[in-house]
């Protein structure tokens, strides 16, 4: 069991697939899961189907999620990570750098923020 994940890249696009498929619902595989953070998301391609029923019904699971979104992001540009955020829900974090985690007081201070909450998802 862990608490959270951190994906950046092919790691947050690993995320929202597992979110997409309920691996993070109650009884999915990964429930003990409390806490997400993507970082350079993008539509995971052969999972766009469920993104987008995701999107549509709302039923994610019990987790907190942090969407971090360069604006500057030329590898995963920046629709594609808020059409992930969209779809597994939780708060963005928009920066003006690029394809990077954010490490700048404002993002560690939202990192905090989602880590340190009380249950509430």
């Amino acid at each position: 069991p862990f608490d959270g994940i951190l994906g950046f890249s092919q790691g947050a696009i690993l995320v929202a697939a597992l979110v997409a498929l309920g691996e993070l619902r109650k009884d999915g595989a990964m429930a003990s899961c409390k806490s997400l953070i993507l970082a350079g998301a993008a539509v995971p391609g052969p999972f766009r189907r469920e993104i987008a029923e995701l999107a549509e019904s709302g039923d994610r699971g019990g987790f907190r999620a942090l969407h971090t979104i360069g604006r500057a992001d030329t590898m995963n540009p920046p629709e594609g990570a808020r059409e992930v955020a969209r779809a597994v829900g939780g708060e963005v974090f928009e920066f003006d750098g690029g394809h990077e985690v954010p490490l700048d007081e404002a993002a560690l201070e939202a990192y905090s923020s989602l880590l340190l909450r009380k249950e509430d998802a």
